[in-house]
């Protein structure tokens, strides 16, 4: 732990600390479907030189675009990696839809769940 030495590395070590032995002390109840995506091990960095840090998790369900095909309609995860790329999974097979692809230097730092109801696009 001696590379652990700044202090932001050592608040996240404590947190990480605090949080496992929460779960080992009180054991969260999940719901099954939530139970059985959390076994799925995905390698969003697969192909690639090397491993890349996840930024940013995005779930979609299927048919959102009326015009996706068919094949292509089923609930998705995209994962923002460092360095600007996005790999998508099928969230149905949990197998890689799209390999990583450059999406630009940018990087998503954080998305928010809007909602608007269907009477304000009218």
């Amino acid at each position: 732990v001696g590379t652990l030495q700044s202090p932001g590395a050592i608040y996240a070590a404590s947190k990480l600390s605090y949080f496992d032995k929460m779960s080992n002390e009180m054991p969260m109840t999940l719901p099954e479907t939530t139970l059985e995506t959390l076994k799925h091990k995905i390698n969003p960095s697969a192909g690639e030189a090397f491993p890349q840090a996840v930024d940013v998790l995005l779930y979609t369900p299927g048919h959102l675009d009326p015009a996706e095909k068919v094949e292509d309609a089923h609930p998705k995860l995209w994962c923002a990696l460092s360095e600007g790329k996005v790999t998508v999974f099928n969230a149905s097979s949990w197998t890689i839809h799209q390999h990583s692809f450059k999406v630009g230097t940018a990087k998503v730092v954080s998305t928010r769940s809007v909602r608007k109801e269907a009477s304000e696009f009218t």
